[in-house]
């Protein structure tokens, strides 16, 4: 029998992303017109201590400053003298769902561990095939996870809010788990569960563990965080094998926009502006708009 999930994405979203980032705290959202511009609702910077102690770290990460790029055209354009935009040091995307109760016992999932009653996510097929692509492009560089509460009472999200605990009543799994499955099927918090709808069980080790190892792998690594080129070019790869994907029609329709709007405007922009620079600017927005277009999250960790 299902029971009816007490709150939307949203409520969970926000509490999930500022615990995994920074707490409560340096939550940075642009703005409404700067927002159109860059096609995401929130960027963060982690200076959550315990966040970091997750990960055996004594302190914050500071990563690479996007700062150290002169973004005097961005500023020009929403009329302010100096906007700060976040430093980062690697890419994480999480795609949000929404759990859907059932209580009771299954008895396929029950012979694979889950005895009782449990949550699950659907999975929208075009989508998927996004995230998988990009997270098999990205490989070490980033980690496509979906994320979704275990839990589906509101008392249940106020009381994990208010205890920090969202992580901990959380599951995730990779993109490249739900390939060719339609949901996830969870009883418990972590990164194990079914994947569906043939029903193949799997375990992976926990979400932090999976972060600490990406940092230490982009820590050994030449990969330059600020030049989006490269991560353009995984886009652009994306793009050519899925052209008849809705999202990356999309995509390559929004983003044309977002291109004729920016050279449109370059002649008014100051010409002391770096080629490159403006380039790699170009770039950061495409990639901003890849993940808006996607529905996923762009967080840097």
């Amino acid at each position: 029998m299902a029971e009816k999930t007490e709150f939307e994405e949203p409520e969970y979203e926000g509490p999930l992303y500022n615990q995994l980032l920074n707490g409560s705290l340096n939550l940075w959202t642009p703005g409404r017109r700067f927002e159109r511009i860059f096609g995401i609702d929130a960027a963060l910077l982690s200076k959550n201590h315990y966040f970091w102690s997750l990960f055996a770290q004594t302190s914050p990460n500071v990563g690479t400053s996007l700062r150290n790029y002169d973004w005097h055209f961005l500023w020009h354009l929403i009329k302010r003298r100096f906007r700060p935009v976040p430093s980062f040091s690697v890419n994480v995307l999480i795609q949000s769902k929404r759990p859907e109760h059932r209580s009771g016992v299954n008895s396929a999932y029950s012979k694979h561990g889950i005895k009782g009653s449990y949550w699950q996510f659907q999975i929208t097929n075009h989508q998927q095939k996004i995230l998988e692509k990009l997270e098999a492009k990205l490989g070490s560089e980033a980690l496509v996870v979906y994320a979704c509460p275990v839990f589906h009472k509101f008392d249940d999200l106020d009381q994990h809010i208010t205890n920090g605990q969202i992580i901990e009543n959380s599951t995730f799994v990779k993109a490249s788990v739900l390939k060719n499955h339609k949901k996830w099927v969870f009883d418990t918090a972590g990164t194990t569960g079914l994947a569906c709808s043939e029903i193949k069980k799997h375990s992976d080790i926990p979400f932090q563990e999976m972060v600490m190892n990406l940092r230490e792998k982009a820590g050994q690594s030449n990969y330059e965080n600020t030049n989006f080129k490269p991560l353009m070019r995984i886009v652009n790869e994306i793009c050519s094998e899925e052209e008849k994907n809705p999202l990356v029609k999309a995509f390559i329709r929004r983003n044309k926009n977002l291109k004729e709007y920016f050279y449109s405007i370059r002649r008014e922009v100051d010409n002391e502006q770096n080629e490159k620079d403006y380039e790699n600017f170009i770039d950061f927005m495409s990639f901003a708009q890849f993940i808006s277009t996607t529905n996923t999250e762009w967080f840097a960790i």
